[in-house]
């Protein structure tokens, strides 16, 4: 239907817009089932084959003054979940994943 394709794009034009790369367009994948006579979208996000950064609104100090503006923040997978990692760390990591798994 109109209305599900019109979520479909919402939710992908969501995730482009937050993190400022289409090349990330591809990477959420909406299927929207019915359950129980109602319906539900299930949002599965495929794996990246490049690094994902996160930009956070924050405030924060620099030289002894408060600040506010955006940082970076590097999360990767960790078992069943994410974690957040140094940038520093991160890219050794990220040099290496192929080795740990």
């Amino acid at each position: 239907s109109t209305l599900r394709d019109n979520l479909r794009l919402e939710i992908k034009q969501t995730f482009i817009d937050y993190f400022e790369d289409e090349r990330h367009f591809g990477l959420p994948y909406t299927e929207i089932i019915e359950l129980e006579g109602k319906d539900l979208c299930c949002i599965t996000i495929k794996k990246s084959p490049n690094p994902i950064f996160v930009k956070i609104k924050t405030t924060y100090k620099l030289d002894g003054k408060d600040k506010k503006g955006e940082i970076w923040k590097c999360y990767v997978r960790y078992d069943n979940g994410i974690r957040e990692m140094k940038f520093d760390s991160f890219m050794d990591y990220w040099k290496n994943r192929d080795d740990q798994s």
